[in-house]
């Protein structure tokens, strides 16, 4: 891993740079990654999210992941799973200097891949450094989920930017979801739907609505009821139901 961070901190060098300011400009550092993982059975659905969660539960953000099954037989009648594994990864940060930010973002995908149970360490290829400044100019916003000023993101109240300095979501302890055998509701603070018509929205059916409870919008629908979708994975036994997601329970027009 030293030999590789030294050959891409080479290449991502010999790349243009606009001067920043004293407190340094937002800059994404992306890669793609590819990784053996052993002893974990990728094709239940409940294995993945583990993986990609403690992969996203640190400072780099990663997505689109590809899982291919690269399983056979080490011994007579021992059968190990093995995967091998490939993502995108972004690290962001404020650099005043393209280097002051090359060595945290490459330690940063390294820590999340070793730090994981299964991956083979030895197997590691981060490649395709992809360097990108934020511009609210861009023509996507900066890449920002809600505002964008003087090149940085920002939230509406009640909402924070996530490790990609891009991404807002409610603040903890401003949704919550109960769910039982079957019915569920979610709970949201008002605040986190502020200058939106929550008293004319409706869950995914465009019936069932919000109502009122002190400081929060309750949300309530029978598992089966008011347009509820879910998806078994039967071997996981895990349900997922398509209300429990602030983003899929209501339909703002």
């Amino acid at each position: 891993m030293k030999v590789l961070k030294s050959l891409l901190v080479g290449q991502a060098l010999g790349q243009a740079w606009e001067g920043s300011g004293t407190e340094g400009e937002v800059t994404t550092f992306s890669y793609d990654v590819n990784v053996d993982v052993n002893g974990i059975d990728f094709s239940l659905n409940k294995n993945k999210a583990a993986f990609e969660a403690q992969l996203n539960s640190g400072e780099a953000t990663f997505s689109n992941f590809n899982y291919v099954d690269t399983t056979s037989s080490f011994a007579p009648g021992v059968a190990t799973d093995a995967w091998s594994v490939s993502a995108e990864v972004e690290f962001t940060a404020k650099c005043v200097t393209q280097a002051d930010c090359e060595g945290p973002a490459l330690d940063a995908v390294s820590d999340a891949l070793e730090g994981v149970d299964g991956v083979d360490t030895g197997s590691i290829d981060v490649s395709d450094p992809v360097i990108e400044q934020m511009s609210c100019a861009d023509g996507t916003n900066g890449g920002c989920s809600h505002f964008c000023t003087d090149n940085e993101c920002s939230c509406p109240p009640c909402w924070s930017l996530g490790v990609d300095m891009k991404t807002c979501s409610p603040d903890d302890g401003t949704v919550s979801i109960q769910c039982d055998a079957s019915a569920m509701s979610v709970t949201v603070a008002k605040c986190v739907l502020d200058g939106n018509d929550v008293a004319g929205a409706t869950l995914v059916d465009g019936v069932c609505a919000a109502t009122e409870s002190g400081d929060d919008w309750v949300i309530s629908t029978d598992l089966d009821g008011c347009g509820t979708t879910f998806n078994l994975d039967a071997e996981s036994q895990i349900v997922d139901f398509s209300v429990c997601s602030i983003y899929g329970v209501i339909r703002l027009e």
